[in-house]
């Protein structure tokens, strides 16, 4: 019985789970960007980056600490070498040689040395350059943050006007059904042509065609928005923002000049140009000597037997200190090349950031006047489909009457299905066009 309780608490707990799982979840634009910068993958392998630079600057530290090491050797002489000595200290002949073999069969040795670098040139600055990509790595992911929230924001507006034009659909399919419906009841009891209900027919097969049309696309836009988030596509999400709240004004005339220093891209070029400077300056650094301070403290035992952990026996200790001085004095101009190629390199990338100055300043002319043309073009459209939804008005209610004709009113359905496409697609172009301006002026954050 106890069994059967625990299986029935444990089948539970598991639907509950998954039901848990499949809660639907409220997004809002911000909730969205917010949950992309947790969960987005590029977003974590550039964090990833972050944390293995600061790894890198502990390892380049610890190149300038003190390195401590330890060792314990044992030899055995299964035979002991032989050394040849002169045989006249012996009484021998003047130019003999007596072979003499030294030593014991078991030897150990244990010992620990140590050394500092006292100085390098070329540590110093690389100790400044894996500071600076540390920086670089940091720019790197606040450059992937942005895009990332530039991707995220254009995706969840392209589900906002999907869902809004799926509307629209949606009422222009049930006003067609009505309309196509009642025209076959007049043509089937004869007050209406077969003409006149096949136009209709066709008109609301259209739109049974467009409803579906869009319903994909709203799938996909979905499923897109949660790729950019690093979503499960499993999970269920409902947009809480509105179409109507996203604000679409002209922009007022202001200063550019120092739009470049909000942009990312332009940080992380500025970065790598700082890391070529160190880059040629270690190259220069290389003719100074490096000084390197070292000590060594070991103890040896020599036993015939195998007793070499005997604590009765002993063992003799010697030790040393000193340093080492290392010059470069000739490198066959290895140097001299290495010197010149990094301020080359380091020339490209000052002439890279001139460059991006410039081209960030025509993106932004160009994102002003795209957007700008977008909003009159948006405002056309909107009155056109105002004008459309009036003429279909006017058109059914003439038709009712009888003083209009069938094909006035499937011409007008059909303007204004035209009308209603041009104006979603332009009110997304407009919407990524003020994306693309913020983006230019290095606003996207704000």
């Amino acid at each position: 019985m106890l069994n059967r309780q625990l299986l029935v608490i444990a089948c539970m707990l598991f639907i509950s789970s998954i039901a848990c799982a499949q809660e639907n979840l409220g997004l809002s634009l911000e909730d969205a960007i917010n949950y992309a910068i947790e969960n987005n993958r590029e977003v974590k392998d550039a964090n990833f980056d972050v944390i293995a630079a600061k790894k890198r600057v502990n390892e380049v530290t610890g190149m300038g600490l003190p390195q401590v090491s330890g060792s314990f050797d044992y030899t055995y002489y299964a035979k002991i070498p032989t050394t040849l000595i002169p045989g006249e200290a012996f009484g021998e002949d003047a130019g003999s040689l007596i072979p003499v073999s030294f030593g014991l069969k078991h030897n150990a040795t244990a010992g620990v040395e140590a050394s500092q670098l006292i100085f390098d040139g070329s540590y110093i600055v690389g100790l400044q350059a894996a500071r600076t990509y540390r920086e670089l790595s940091r720019k790197e992911l606040e450059q992937t943050e942005v895009e990332t929230k530039y991707l995220v924001a254009k995706a969840y507006y392209n589900v906002l006007v999907n869902d809004e034009r799926m509307e629209m659909v949606l009422a222009n399919e049930t006003r067609l059904k009505k309309l196509r419906d009642d025209t076959k009841a007049l043509y089937e009891n004869g007050f209406a042509e077969k003409l006149d209900a096949d136009r209709l027919e066709l008109s609301y097969n259209n739109i049974l065609v467009e409803k579906e049309n869009t319903k994909r696309s709203l799938e996909i836009g979905i499923y897109l928005l949660k790729f950019q988030m690093g979503m499960d596509y499993t999970q269920e999400v409902t947009l809480t923002d509105k179409i109507e709240d996203v604000v679409l004004e002209p922009i007022s005339p202001e200063t550019e000049e120092e739009a470049f220093k909000q942009r990312p891209e332009y940080e992380v070029l500025r970065v790598q140009y700082e890391l070529a400077k160190l880059d040629h300056r270690k190259n220069n650094y290389a003719y100074l000597p490096q000084l390197v301070g070292f000590g060594s403290l070991q103890t040896q035992a020599q036993r015939n037997e195998f007793n070499i952990f005997d604590s009765n026996e002993q063992w003799y200790s010697f030790g040393l200190v000193g340093a080492k001085l290392s010059v470069n004095i000739f490198s066959g101009f290895q140097r001299s090349a290495k010197s010149q190629q990094s301020k080359i390199t380091m020339h490209k990338v000052e002439n890279g950031l001139e460059a991006m100055r410039e081209g960030i300043k025509l993106e932004i002319a160009e994102s002003r006047s795209n957007y700008s043309n977008s909003l009159a073009r948006l405002e056309m459209q909107k009155n056109n489909k105002a004008l459309a939804e009036e003429v279909v008005r006017v058109t059914q209610i003439k038709y009712s009457e009888g003083l209009g004709s069938n094909l006035e009113v499937t011409n007008a359905e059909t303007s204004l299905r035209e009308s209603n496409s041009n104006y979603y697609n332009t009110l997304f172009e407009a919407i990524v066009a003020k994306l693309d301006y913020d983006k230019a002026k290095g606003n996207i954050n704000k």
